[in-house]
């Protein structure tokens, strides 16, 4: 840190010091180069050279790397974490969060079922989740489904979940918790122009303007 003070007036500069400085040879700029990345300053950002490697930093921590000998690029971020599906009694679920027991239901084991509960509940390695969601695309185009029933904790229903289902004419739905924002677009697009679909009553008039915009088709009935 250089302080420089004229009088009565001050001012402070912090400069980042390397070991030695290198020359871009693309640009010619002059930039800093570490012996390895593990030198690089935290307050760092710019670019720069470090063990071998140009280097694009941003407070310290590499957002682009380039191998000087191979000239390999790669991005370096966070990997993220993949859960695997889980099969319960025909039907892939997910778990959403360990902490408060919750599961996504994530699509049938076989595609060519007639009939299927999205349960309230399930158990899942010995403990007790509730099935708080449907994956996008779960029952697209399964051509041969024609009941389904949707469990009391079911709070979402993703994109495009029963596109398609055109055998599909009966649907209970249990759940109150279904919101528009919560609902996927085309959700139920495509469903048997004779279909029936039963809702809470107290939900009935919301139900109707929320499924309709989500694909239900005006000969399809909604009621209580």
């Amino acid at each position: 840190t250089v302080t420089v003070r004229v009088g009565s007036l001050q001012a402070t500069k912090k400069y980042v010091v390397s070991d030695i400085i290198s020359v871009d040879t693309d640009t010619l700029l002059s930039l800093p180069n570490w012996k390895s990345k593990s030198d690089i300053p935290k307050e760092y950002t710019g670019n720069c050279y470090a063990g071998g490697y140009a280097l694009e930093v941003k407070n310290g921590r590499i957002t682009w790397s380039k191998n000087m000998k191979t000239n390999k690029v790669t991005r370096p971020g966070k990997k993220k974490s993949v859960t695997k599906a889980k099969k319960v009694k025909g039907n892939y679920y997910k778990i959403i969060s360990k902490s408060k027991k919750t599961v996504q239901y994530v699509k049938p084991v076989k595609k060519n079922i007639i009939s299927v509960t999205i349960p309230s509940s399930i158990k899942l390695n010995g403990k007790r989740y509730k099935v708080t969601g449907i994956a996008a695309n779960a029952f697209k185009n399964c051509k041969k489904l024609k009941k389904v029933t949707i469990g009391t904790n079911v709070n979402s229903i993703g994109k495009r979940t029963f596109y398609g289902c055109s055998k599909l004419r009966t649907i209970k739905v249990k759940t109150s918790k279904l919101t528009g924002s919560r609902v996927g677009k085309q959700a139920f697009k495509g469903l048997n122009k004779k279909a029936v679909i039963k809702v809470p009553k107290k939900q009935l008039k919301a139900y109707k303007r929320l499924f309709r915009a989500k694909g239900v088709g005006k000969k399809v009935t909604i009621k209580k």
